[in-house]
């Protein structure tokens, strides 16, 4: 919901790699499931407490992630009409990403960010910063980092871009348990920027790592509940235990 990688494969597929940052205090996701959506199969952790997600994969060939906020930190002004994670989910009863920005109704949602990837490697992000939709396409052939408006600054969103061009540039041949560990980067020195987030004032936290490996035409995703220390893969098509780390 957060911090968000995407790495394409050398000939197909990719990686998409998500951390959670969220309040200790939020009740524990429900293991990643595969559930029925009219005639799409869709695979996602579900939040407990709206019973949306924050990353999707679904057997159409879609994946979709949520971040919070649009470009700049906003301020909360509740109540929403309706929740972001259930935003992400109304995106399949579309999927077609245009037709979603063109007839889907954003008003009375909070800021968000939500990066839609294709079977083709294509790459479309939507952006709502409460009042306008901003829409653009990025090449799927190259490396990708967002991270969340409404906890890291641009400074420290371009220097996270700079830690994983580094971590890119340093290591070949990547797995789906390289990308995890990447993900775990934390860093105490003041002159560093980590990417997983450790606990802060307000409580806030790195509580899941999430990561889905696209390949063959089918999703694998990878769960950590940093808080429980559970974890759980499984396989879109079979609703298997996949072997792929």
């Amino acid at each position: 919901m957060c911090t968000l990688t995407y790495l394409p494969k050398e000939n197909e597929g990719y990686f998409l790699t998500s951390n959670r940052d969220e309040h200790i205090n939020r009740n524990a996701a429900i293991l990643p499931q595969v559930y029925k959506h009219g005639e799409i199969n869709i695979l996602y952790v579900k939040d407990a407490k709206a019973g949306g997600t924050w990353l999707a994969a679904a057997d159409n060939g879609f994946a979709v992630c949520l971040l919070n906020g649009a470009f700049v930190k906003h301020f909360p002004e509740p109540p929403y009409r309706r929740s972001r994670g259930l935003v992400l989910l109304d995106f399949f009863e579309f999927n077609d990403f245009n037709l979603f920005a063109q007839l889907y109704d954003f008003k009375g949602i909070e800021p968000f960010t939500l990066v839609v990837f294709s079977n083709q490697r294509t790459i479309s992000e939507l952006r709502w910063d409460g009042t306008t939709l901003h829409q653009k396409n990025l090449d799927g052939n190259l490396p990708h980092i967002w991270s969340s408006a409404t906890l890291y600054d641009m400074d420290i969103r371009l220097k996270r871009e700079e830690i994983f061009h580094s971590f890119l540039v340093n290591n070949l041949h990547i797995t789906v348990a390289d990308l995890i560990k990447f993900h775990h980067f934390s860093s105490a020195n003041a002159n560093h920027t980590s990417i997983k987030l450790e606990p802060n004032l307000n409580g806030v936290q790195t509580i899941s790592v999430s990561c889905i490996d696209f390949d063959n035409h089918d999703f694998c995703m990878h769960y950590e509940d940093l808080i429980n220390q559970n974890t759980s893969s499984i396989d879109l098509v079979t609703g298997l235990l996949p072997n792929r780390l």
